[in-house]
């Protein structure tokens, strides 16, 4: 015999009890269910993030390997190419000891790579932030080992490689006249990185010959073979335009930076005033750390 429509059992029946059912689920319950569900998706989120509370990872026998490279566009006359060849390399960076450095305890960080001599560089977490102290054998942007024609000029500036550009910019020189061991301070601490890490921090990194401003200008994501990192974007801000300077700081320190020079002038033996122009693009990328 068929069952009659509307009977305790019948698939209407069901129906309309499944609906009075969710009918009388509060709103709140329903809420905390999807809550649920989004915090499974964030618990899967792929990127590393960070946030105000950072402090630069300095643990000694914390290392980055980076990849650096230097290319260039915008490059006029054509005739000039042949001038000009793109350039790469690895390099390592390395928290090698804690020391003292006038009764301050500071951690020294060495930069070593193949085609260039290992340079020292002393920080230390303050709070008013991450603080470079001084610096030996020329910091951050070594020079290479033999190199002395000059073949670009910059705001009078006259050098080779962006890396002395930086230096002379940044007010540090090379060296590679002086002993290996000589330790050069910094007349005023350079504050690296503001804390906290905040959007709109400003504060002078250096105002020594050239005047230079960092700014946190807001965040982004930065996809590295080592992770995908949420950055703070960090702007140099010079006197001049044509200087482009940005770093990108992620939760296991400098994952990035990328410096575009613009309109070089590119000068030889023969041709001091210059044969053309071009744009310098310097790229460093974190590629492996070992914590």
């Amino acid at each position: 015999m068929m069952k009659k429509s509307g009977s305790p059992h019948s698939p209407e029946t069901n129906d309309r009890t499944l609906l009075k059912t969710m009918k009388n689920i509060p709103v709140y319950f329903i809420l905390i269910v999807l809550i649920g569900i989004q915090s499974c998706k964030d618990s899967s989120d792929p990127v590393v993030r960070i946030d105000s509370s950072f402090i630069y990872p300095l643990e000694i026998g914390n290392t980055w390997t980076y990849h650096v490279s230097t290319t260039y566009s915008n490059i006029q006359p054509d005739s000039v190419k042949k001038y000009l060849t793109n350039q790469s390399e690895d390099m390592q960076v390395s928290v090698t000891k804690n020391m003292l450095l006038d009764s301050l305890t500071v951690y020294e960080m060495k930069e070593e790579s193949e085609d260039y001599p290992d340079s020292y560089v002393y920080y230390s977490n303050q709070e008013e932030g991450f603080v470079k102290y001084a610096y030996s054998n020329s910091p951050s942007h070594v020079l290479p080992k033999m190199n002395a024609i000059k073949n670009f000029q910059f705001h009078g500036i006259s050098f080779n490689h962006i890396r002395e550009l930086i230096n002379e910019l940044g007010a540090t020189k090379s060296l590679s006249k002086a002993l290996n061991d000589s330790i050069i301070y910094f007349q005023q601490p350079r504050i690296v990185y503001l804390y906290p890490l905040e959007i709109g921090n400003e504060w002078i990194y250096s105002s020594a010959e050239v005047r230079i401003d960092k700014k946190v200008i807001g965040k982004e994501t930065v996809k590295t073979d080592v992770a995908l990192y949420e950055c703070y974007k960090i702007q140099r801000i010079y006197d001049f335009d044509d200087f482009i300077d940005y770093e990108y700081v992620g939760s296991d320190g400098l994952i990035k930076t990328v410096i575009t020079v613009k309109n070089i002038a590119i000068t030889t033996a023969e041709s001091p005033e210059g044969i053309g122009y071009a744009d310098m693009k310097y790229t460093v990328v974190l590629t492996d750390i070992n914590f």
